[in-house]
C-alpha cells in the first residue's frame, strides 16, 4: 500500500513544470495590456491597461467597461502651457455627451486657499482636473464606478507648478445610455505621459 501511494504521487519534475506554468500564467495576467487594434480591451479583476501618449490632446483609452464595475485610473505626465481655468475631461463611450447630463461637486486647495463648488461647471464629460499655467508635471488617481444610469468619477491630483490638491465628484445622470467603453481623455493642451487603468471589481 505504501509503494502504491508513492507511485501515485506526481513526479517532482512534473510538479516543477506545473508550478512554473502557474507562475507564468499569473505574470501574464498581471502584465498591463496594451491596445493595438480592434475592439476595446476587456480587463479581468486585478488586470490593468497601459496607455502611452506623446504631445496628445485626445487620448482614446480603448478599455471596455460595464455595469457595476469599479476601476482605478492613474495619470502621470507633462503638460505644456495652457490658459488658466482649462480642464481635462473624460468623454464616456468616445462621444460628446450632453452637458446637461453632468453634475460636478468638489474641493480645490491651492496654497492655503480652499475653493468649493457644487455643479458650478458645464462640462461635456467627466471633469478630471483643472489645468493652467506654465509647463508642469501632474499626477492623479481616479476611482471609476460604472453603473447603468449613474456613473461616477472621483479624483485627486497634485502638480509640480504649485502646491495644490483637487477632489472632484463628477456624475453622469443619463439613465438611457449604458457606459460600455471607458472613453476618450480630452485635454486643452499637449500632454505626454502614461495612463494606467486597473479594474478593481
Amino acid at each position: 500500500m505504501v509503494m502504491d501511494r508513492i507511485y501515485q504521487q506526481t513526479p517532482p519534475n512534473v510538479q516543477l513544470a506545473n508550478a512554473l506554468a502557474a507562475i507564468a500564467a499569473l505574470q501574464a495576467y498581471n502584465t498591463p495590456k496594451v491596445w493595438v487594434s480592434g475592439a476595446d480591451l476587456v480587463l479581468g479583476i486585478g488586470q490593468s491597461a497601459k496607455i502611452t501618449a506623446t504631445a496628445a490632446t485626445s487620448i482614446p483609452l480603448h478599455v471596455a467597461c460595464g455595469d457595476g464595475q469599479i476601476y482605478e485610473m492613474e495619470m502621470n505626465g507633462l503638460f505644456s502651457p495652457a490658459a488658466a481655468g482649462s480642464i481635462a475631461i473624460l468623454q464616456p463611450n468616445n462621444t460628446v455627451p450632453a452637458v446637461t447630463n453632468f453634475t460636478v461637486r468638489g474641493l480645490s486647495i491651492s496654497g492655503i486657499t480652499p475653493t468649493y463648488y457644487n455643479n458650478a461647471y458645464a462640462d461635456a464629460g467627466f471633469r478630471l482636473e483643472s489645468i493652467g499655467g506654465s509647463v508642469y508635471t501632474m499626477t492623479g488617481t481616479f476611482f471609476v464606478l460604472t453603473q447603468y444610469g449613474r456613473a461616477i468619477i472621483t479624483s485627486g491630483g497634485e502638480t509640480s507648478a504649485v502646491s495644490s490638491f483637487q477632489s472632484i465628484d463628477s456624475e453622469w445622470g443619463n439613465g438611457s445610455v449604458a457606459w460600455s467603453s471607458f472613453g476618450t481623455i480630452i485635454l486643452p493642451n499637449a500632454w505626454t505621459g502614461v495612463f494606467n487603468v486597473r479594474r478593481v471589481a
